[in-house]
């Protein structure tokens, strides 16, 4: 059985008799016409399969696409109320065309035809499920509004959990899109171009843009649907795009926003308008201030929170994530891909991933990606600048932004990274497109799990220093055996009834305010009397790697913050006598939880670093912190650790993080170390500083601390992973 609509709410009803032939299947048809309501703009038809069934494809002849496309979605559905897009396309010839779909079970078929252009009699000539069924349905003739296309164009896609948008269609509307302030404009002749013939003209003009400050664009619910534009919480979305920054695009005074994920308030609730959840952006002179770097950075901004109503002014979101990724400059003139992948949540279980140009850049577990509220956030893409609003902020001259943005596509799910990571045929070399197919590789990490040379070491090794690197089981019986120095108290090599991560033995690190010689330390440095300067003086501009096997013993949430692992400074005389730590590894405590917008103490990296010489204040020029994933659950058993960073007082240096195989952190352009003349050094154990006997912070009770500490390697160089990875 076939229905028919038209925007006209009139339905003309087919019923077909299906007479199963040897070469297939015939119809006849008689039509009545009943009202109907029926969407605005289309037609559409609608199939009752008379049973429930499995649908793989669904192959089309359309009789007229020689002459013009045909917009259409492919919807399925078990009751013939709840509908599903399940195929989104343009059609390209009259010949059958085949639309692949991920197995989909239905009863009801619907093929719904988006604002055809002219008149039309017979629609479809063709059309097979699975490549058996062959139906040839009778068309009465109908009017449909003209409305304006190109009949050579690419499609907009919209499959498996998908969207798929090459601006290959004459404007906004046929793009399914809508503007948001100024409308972006669809462009091919001379205008630069991603993939395809056509991408999309940003331009904002503060004196002369009909709206000062914004020329941006959004997804169109009714051709998209809720999935795209209310994104759903608890799921994994994924974003890829690339962006062209005109080659007179100046860095600006306050940042611009390419790329944001709006929310949307309960304002029946009374909440009011806040910062967007998350924002990608290029930072101007007060960002870069704030953030310490000297020139303009791409930027990204997380914001989120749990609770059902949010204060109405005076808010401090429980997560408020600010960090840059990578200098801006060297940028413009050419297109920059990026993929960002976050888990959509206001529970402090999200996560997000960014790659440019197919490296990552960014990896942070631990957020919270939005707000909590009753309709999910959309995406918003162009041009943003706030500051433009009025003229009380400083604006550059000329006031004006443009850009070009091409090959959008959305995905939900899991492992979606090689579905929208932005790809041309004709790839520009600066571009690294092998690494953009094989990242996920690097995020999974499987090489770490089945590292089977760890695994085999023997049990009564004792340490080896071998090609760059220096492995340290704890299987002698001292810290003097392995050229190791206490730093505080000693920690002692215990075997029997403690725990072991590899091999007989571990190194026990107790620390008791009350009752330790040292009330605030107990650490270990490699000595400088049995080991090489290269591994007790870092090089600058060196990658070093750092893995280790640790485990908390009946841990308590600590008033302020443990640090386990730290790289230790060796200020100049010229210098101010104290300073951070570059790199800390540490538990946070209430005081930091607070700060990094956690409700429980997570595992956190703090990374620090100036350029300058001599350095007289702590107002350093990299200070960066970040929550990595809550210790909660990681008490009572081995946590393994792995730390790449580069070794830089300039703007070249990355932090790498993982925990127990899984990337938790990665930054890049940032100075992880100071401009001295000797080099940092490795400090690892347990340091307690707000115990020092100065000060009077409030403790737990009992303040003690108990860890251990097991399968300690470091290594010099690049791909040193599977050499230290416990």
């Amino acid at each position: 059985m076939i229905y028919f609509g038209t925007h006209r709410n009139r339905l003309i009803l087919f019923l077909i008799f299906l007479t199963f032939l040897s070469g297939g299947v015939q119809a006849q048809a008689n039509a009545q016409s009943v009202p109907v309501n029926t969407l605005s703009g289309g037609i559409w038809l609608d199939f009752d399969l008379e049973a429930e069934q499995t649908i793989d494809s669904v192959s089309i002849a359309w009789s007229q696409a020689n002459r013009k496309s045909v917009d259409f979605n492919l919807q399925m559905s078990l009751d013939n109320t709840r509908w599903t897009t399940v195929y989104s396309g343009v059609s390209s010839s009259t010949k059958l065309e085949q639309y692949n779909l991920s197995s989909t079970q239905a009863r009801f078929m619907r093929i719904q035809i988006n604002d055809l252009t002219q008149n039309y009699k017979t629609l479809i000539s063709d059309l097979r499920l699975n490549e058996h069924l062959n139906i040839t349905p009778a068309v009465e003739e109908s009017t449909v509004s003209p409305v304006t296309r190109n009949s050579n164009l690419l499609p907009v896609r919209n499959t498996e959990n998908m969207i798929e948008i090459g601006f290959e269609q004459p404007d906004l509307l046929g793009n399914g899109l809508i503007k948001s302030g100024n409308a972006p404009t669809v462009v091919s002749n001379q205008s630069p171009v991603f993939e395809g013939k056509q991408s999309l003209r940003v331009f904002l003009d503060k004196h002369k843009s009909a709206v000062s400050n914004r020329t941006e664009f959004l997804l169109r619910a009714n051709k998209y649907g809720k999935q795209f534009t209310e994104f759903e919480y608890g799921k994994d979305y994924w974003i890829g795009f690339a962006i062209y920054l005109d080659d007179n695009y100046q860095m600006p005074e306050y940042g611009d926003t390419v790329f944001q994920m709006n929310s949307r308030p309960d304002k029946h609730l009374g909440e009011v308008n806040r910062a967007a959840n998350i924002t990608m952006s290029i930072t101007g002179n007060k960002e870069n201030r704030k953030h310490g770097v000297k020139e303009s950075h791409w930027a990204i901004s997380v914001n989120g929170d749990d609770r059902r109503i949010l204060p109405k002014t005076g808010v401090k979101y429980r997560t408020s994530e600010h960090d840059v990724l990578t200098p801006a400059a060297g940028d413009t003139g050419r297109w920059v891909s990026w993929v960002i992948h976050f888990k959509h949540t206001y529970n402090a279980d999200g996560f997000m991933d960014i790659w440019k140009d197919g490296l990552q850049v960014y990896s942070k577990n631990g957020l919270r990606t939005s707000y909590n509220d009753d309709r999910g956030p959309y995406v918003r893409m162009g041009s943003n600048k706030w500051s433009w609003k009025t003229d009380k902020y400083v604006a550059i001259n000329p006031a004006r932004r443009l850009s070009y943005i091409d090959a959008l596509r959305i995905a939900q799910g899991a492992d979606r990274y090689n579905d929208v990571a932005p790809v041309r045929a004709d790839a520009n070399p600066d571009v690294n497109r092998p690494a953009v197919v094989a990242k996920p590789a690097v995020v999974a990490k499987p090489a770490v799990v089945a590292k089977p040379a760890v695994v085999a070491k023997p049990a009564n090794s004792s340490f080896r220093n071998t090609r760059n690197l220096l492995e340290f089981g704890f299987e002698l019986p001292n810290l003097t055996s392995y050229g190791l120095a206490a730093s505080g108290n000693t920690a002692k090599v215990a075997g029997k009834n403690a725990p072991v991560f590899e091999g007989k033995q571990s190194l026990s690190i107790l620390i008791d305010k009350n009752k330790s010689p040292v009330s605030y330390r107990t650490e270990l440095v490699i000595g400088q009397a049995k080991h090489e300067k290269k591994w007790t003086d870092l090089e600058n501009g060196k990658e070093y790697w750092y893995g280790f096997a640790v485990y908390l013993e009946d841990w308590k949430t600590p008033k302020l913050n443990d640090i386990i692992f730290q790289m230790h400074s060796r200020p100049d005389k010229t210098d101010a006598k104290y300073r951070n730590p570059s790199i800390t590894l540490s538990i946070t405590g209430d005081l930091d939880n607070r700060r990094l917008g956690v409700s429980e103490s997570h595992w956190a990296i703090g990374v620090s670093g100036d350029g300058r010489d001599p350095l007289l204040d702590k107002n350093y020029q990299s200070h960066h912190g970040a929550a990595l994933a809550p210790v909660k659950g990681d008490t009572g058993r081995w946590v393994r650790w792995v730390i790449h960073t580069k070794n830089t007082y300039k703007t070249d240096g990355f932090v790498e993080v993982w925990k127990d195989g899984v990337k938790v952190y990665n930054k890049r352009g940032i100075r992880t170390s100071y401009n001295d003349i000797r080099g940092s050094y490795m400090k690892i154990g347990s340091y307690k500083w707000s115990w020092k006997p100065k000060h009077s912070y409030p403790t737990t009770n009992p303040a003690r601390r108990q860890s251990y500490l097991d399968s300690l390697r470091v290594a010099i160089g690049p791909n040193r992973y599977n050499d230290v990875a416990p």
